[in-house]
């Protein structure tokens, strides 16, 4: 078992540390503001969690976690050997493309959060974690009313119009919305929580609601309703111990389901109401990160690459809908990213791990009949952040509540089974002075951790204030020392080599985009940038065509 003084340093690791993960951005001095600054703070919280388990690791928590140790494991060898066999350059898949951040630190880290959240072993801190989850939640809330009411505090480009929360992005936020209202449902209906705790959630729900529907983003909506389902699963359970019942509720629920998928695919009774023509757009580039999947099954194209390779593995169908000139940078479905990313072994690892909340659930349901709102907020959260995976994309700020509630499930399943076992004591040869040496050893460890988290992510978030301060000070000089800071960006060397090719500076920019090509040499963007740029030599620009063939062989403009 991990000591107390690990129980508490890990508690609020999760605690205090996802909730700033949630909440943090940096608009102010970063041009990258929402998920390099988050993935900062979450390799921080991660490290930390990782040398306290280090630090008190011991046979008893072996015995007691190596299924999901093993499998975590697993799930981190196969994302490491996607990035060192992919033929990108390395630097993506090891801090991910810059707006999306999801390359192996991100992943590493959120497996090591759910490593750490399985080995809690108090309903106490299980229970911190849904309260900070909807501290969370009420901060976003605030802040969006702040936005509807014509004040916005955060000075960033908004191009939608409409509600972002602390996620940049109306998906995003109607997503975690969703999930605080699955959480806010538990409450509400949990008997045994406080009266005044239950009106503030029973009020709280329809200003959640409303902004779900104000962001103009069907994903709140459906992750609100699966959630939901989910929670008055359990309601009826605890009040009846009819299986016909349960068994109808759920075959119910599953009937609705299937209606509102067909809608969503433009079929059926509900699709004037929640088709979209994205839903289209989902299928071309699930098709594509299919097909860099099946043609690389054993180690995929790697962490964060979808967008390298997109244009190479699109149908035909893609040049229509959503257009020749239209990519992504991810499949807008986890598991398909998952595989596109590192074939059929990350695929299997993820998937797995999913299997091992899902048991956990069912152990949780077999040893409860009572309705209690931790648990069940758990579950409910889980269940709605997975649903949304499968037609979304992973973000750092939503990603490791879906992951650090996974990790709580299968934890939360084991204290329901201690109960029913014998409760190990703790001997009299390690208490007294033993312990102390052991509490002040787990501390240094969580600071030991916490300063190779930093040291890890953050030279990315450097680089990119340094771009920032670069862009205002205009100076051609402090563009090139930002665009040479390591780990060079491939967006970032774009943008500047466009800047000095607008600018009158034709040689730098060309000197500029052959150092981009050589480092992301099998980005298209890179090639057709130098492909447009004066002074290019007519040889070496056949050559460049040629190799814009090669990563875009449908394009009608690089036929040869």
């Amino acid at each position: 078992m991990i000591n107390q003084k690990a129980q508490e340093i890990i508690g609020r690791i999760l605690t205090f540390g996802v909730l700033g993960i949630t909440l943090f951005v940096e608009p102010w001095r970063s041009s990258e503001p929402i998920n390099a600054p988050k993935m900062l703070l979450l390799s921080i919280c991660a490290f930390s969690a990782l040398f306290v388990i280090g630090s008190s690791w011991n046979r008893i928590l072996w015995d007691r976690f190596k299924t999901v140790l093993i499998v975590v494991l697993s799930f981190i060898f196969f994302s490491t050997l996607s990035v060192v066999l992919s033929k990108d350059n390395i630097l993506v898949g090891l801090f991910g493309i810059k707006g999306r951040s999801t390359g192996l630190i991100t992943y590493f880290s959120l497996a090591l959060l759910f490593l750490a959240s399985a080995m809690l072993q108090s309903k106490r801190y299980y229970g911190q974690i849904i309260k900070f989850l909807l501290v969370a939640g009420a901060a976003n809330l605030i802040y969006n009313l702040m936005y509807i009411f014509g004040f916005d505090p955060i000075p960033w480009n908004n191009p939608y119009r409409t509600i972002l929360g602390t996620f940049g992005n109306p998906n995003f936020i109607s997503s975690f919305l969703g999930i605080i209202v699955s959480a806010l449902f538990a409450l509400l209906l949990d008997g045994k929580s406080n009266k005044k705790a239950r009106i503030l959630a029973g009020c709280t729900i329809p200003i959640a609601f409303f902004q779900i529907i104000f962001s103009n983003s069907i994903q709140g909506v459906f992750v609100s309703a699966i959630g939901c389902a989910a929670v008055f699963f359990f309601f009826i359970r605890s009040k009846s111990e009819s299986r016909n019942l349960n068994s109808a509720y759920i075959c119910s629920v599953i009937s609705v389901g299937l209606i509102a998928i067909l809608g969503m695919l433009q079929k059926g009774p509900l699709a004037s109401y929640i088709y979209k023509p994205s839903v289209s757009f989902r299928g071309e580039y699930w098709a594509a990160g299919l097909n860099m999947g099946m043609s690389n099954p054993l180690t995929g194209v790697g962490l964060d690459s979808y967008g390298t390779w997109y244009r190479l593995y699109r149908r035909p169908s893609a040049l229509e809908r959503p257009g020749q000139s239209v990519v992504s940078d991810s499949a807008h479905n986890v598991f398909i990213d998952f595989f596109a990313s590192g074939g059929f072994p990350l695929l299997f690892a993820y998937f797995v791990i999913q299997l091992l909340v899902l048991h956990a659930i069912w152990k949780i349901i077999k040893n409860s009949s009572s309705f209690d709102a931790t648990p069940v907020a758990l579950i409910a959260g889980w269940i709605g952040f997975t649903s949304q995976s499968i037609i979304s994309i992973n973000q750092v700020g939503l990603a490791v509540w879906g992951w650090v509630l996974g990790g709580s499930i299968i934890g939360y399943a084991k204290l329901i089974e201690d109960q029913t076992g014998t409760k190990q004591k703790i001997s009299k040869s390690v208490r007294g002075t033993k312990v102390q040496r052991s509490e002040a050893a787990i501390s240094l460890a969580a600071i030991a951790g916490l300063v190779i988290g930093t040291l890890i992510a953050l030279p990315p978030v450097r680089s990119d204030m340094a771009w920032r301060s670069a862009l205002k000070s205009a100076n051609a000089g402090d563009i090139e020392k930002a665009m040479s800071m390591w780990p060079r960006n491939q967006r970032t060397l774009n943008a500047g080599i466009v800047l000095f090719a607008n600018n009158g500076l034709a040689e730098k920019a060309l000197e500029w985009a052959r150092i981009d090509v050589e480092q992301n040499s099998e980005n298209y963007v890179s090639w057709f940038t130098l492909y447009q740029l004066q002074g290019v030599p007519d040889i070496e620009k056949l050559k460049i065509y040629e190799k814009l063939h090669e990563l875009d062989p449908l394009n009608k403009e690089f036929q040869k």
